[in-house]
């Protein structure tokens, strides 16, 4: 990610190979997008990047690239989330990538060390911890009480009349993609707005949910 963004930690598992992703979640990417595949991404509104991809969605998929994760961009069969959480100037990041396909759910949980590099003022992913996770509640519990959160049709931040945004603090970006559409959409700390916007009392309450469900904290937070 860019400097200024990151995200939470907690694991062990460390494979400095970037070659490791899970095959059988990597295996269900769409080859082939179908005619009505829908994708949808904010766009800056920046009077200097007015009208480019906002620099989040950019940040995202390089360090998808360099996890040598699949662009969801095609879409996925059937569903893919992923939640990047974001704290600003920490190095230790988190990821959470859950997955359905065949009728099987699957989550892997990704610790990531970021590193800057002598020719680059951006950092990059220098090593990852990785793990399998499972949430507590089994997976019916859990996938119900994240859809009702309403994970998938939450709208952009920068689509809500009066949020804020800023570069420091907390954050989360989500994508999401299945077989008819690709969503990339960002909260900046939704806990200091979900008094005021509902759209941020659902994310804090996802975030929450993840969270508690697979202990999937970062230490300055965990009690």
């Amino acid at each position: 990610m860019l400097k200024f963004i990151l995200i939470y930690p907690t694991l062990v598992f460390v494979f400095i190979a970037f070659g490791c992703e899970n095959s059988s979640i990597q295996s269900n990417v769409n080859n082939k997008k179908p005619a009505s595949f829908t994708k949808e991404i904010q766009l800056s509104k920046n009077r200097y990047h007015k009208g480019e991809p906002n620099i989040f969605y950019t940040s995202v998929k390089m360090e998808a690239s360099q996890l040598k994760l699949d662009s969801l961009e095609s879409g996925f069969d059937s569903i893919q989330i992923r939640i990047w959480f974001d704290i600003s100037l920490l190095r230790k990041q988190r990821l959470i990538v859950i997955s359905k396909s065949n009728d099987k759910w699957i989550a892997n949980l990704y610790i990531l060390t970021l590193g800057s590099t002598k020719n680059s003022h951006e950092d990059s992913i220098f090593k990852f911890d990785f793990k399998p996770g499972l949430p507590k509640s089994g997976w019916n519990d859990f996938t119900k009480r994240l859809f009702d959160l309403q994970i998938t049709t939450l709208p952009d931040m920068d689509n809500i009349a009066g949020y804020g945004s800023g570069m420091d603090g907390i954050g989360c970006n989500i994508e999401v993609a299945t077989k008819t559409y690709y969503r990339f959409y960002r909260y900046w700390e939704p806990k200091s707005y979900q008094a005021k916007f509902w759209q941020a009392k659902q994310m804090t309450k996802i975030l929450e949910l993840i969270e508690q469900e697979f202990d999937f904290y970062h230490p300055i937070h965990k009690n």
